[in-house]
């Protein structure tokens, strides 16, 4: 048995009636509407797996409510198929130019309709498939970049203090007073102390925070994203 929702929209209330009484024999959660607004506002409301959606209906028809559908963001992503009496080949190019997913002429029987619906359920799972894959793809990528960015920050920044680094021992092996040598100690323990900071702060990496860098790239930001401030 399936959960799958779906909405029925029809001003034929004796064929609505039919429709949910034989879908939910299959399984499936129904509601209903008589109208297009209606089904707009159901539709919005309950996020329906697939429309059932007649075509002429007073007030607005049911090339309108699909249009209207698929120009919302919460609603633009479920399966609408029409059911309906207009059966001319410019009537199903108006249904799928609206948005479409499938196209059922009245009269049919009532086993072509589940099997229909059933098809439309499984592409719509297909797709929905898809989708969450090219997510999970997305979200590894934004990951590798993170990771990217990050490596660039450390690598930046410990090299400013490897140079530093080098330096102060290059003074310090190159025969200088001892006035001289104190003072580079204490320099090279900074750079140290500060190379230690950074570490620290790669550990305490809270969230994902950018700066600027060079020729358009970035690189993680390691004061903010170790930062406890929001």
């Amino acid at each position: 048995m399936t959960s799958a929702k779906i909405l029925a929209v029809d001003d034929d209330e004796g064929l609505l009636q039919l429709e949910q009484e034989m879908l939910e024999r299959q399984g499936y959660v129904v509601l209903t509407a008589t109208n297009g607004r209606d089904a707009i506002e159901i539709a919005r409301r309950e996020h329906p797996d697939l429309i059932l959606l007649d075509i002429m209906m007073p007030h607005m028809d049911g090339f309108e409510v699909c249009r209207d559908l698929r120009e919302h963001p919460e609603t633009t992503g479920i399966m609408v198929m029409f059911v309906t009496a207009k059966a001319k080949l410019e009537d199903k190019e108006d249904g799928f130019g609206a948005g479409g997913d499938d196209y059922l002429v009245k009269p049919f029987s009532m086993r072509e309709l589940v099997l229909r619906v059933n098809a439309t359920l499984e592409r719509a799972g297909r797709i929905r498939q898809q989708v969450e894959a090219e997510q999970a793809a997305r979200i590894i990528e934004e990951k590798r970049r993170a990771v990217i960015e990050l490596a660039g920050a450390a690598s930046h920044e410990l090299n400013q203090l490897l140079f530093a680094i080098r330096a102060y021992v290059h003074v310090l092996t190159g025969g200088v007073d001892r006035t001289r040598w104190q003072q580079d100690v204490v320099r090279l323990e900074e750079a140290l102390n500060a190379m230690s900071e950074i570490i620290h702060k790669l550990g305490q990496i809270k969230r994902y925070e950018t700066k600027e860098y060079v020729d358009d790239v970035r690189i993680l930001d390691l004061d903010k994203a170790a930062s406890d401030e929001s």
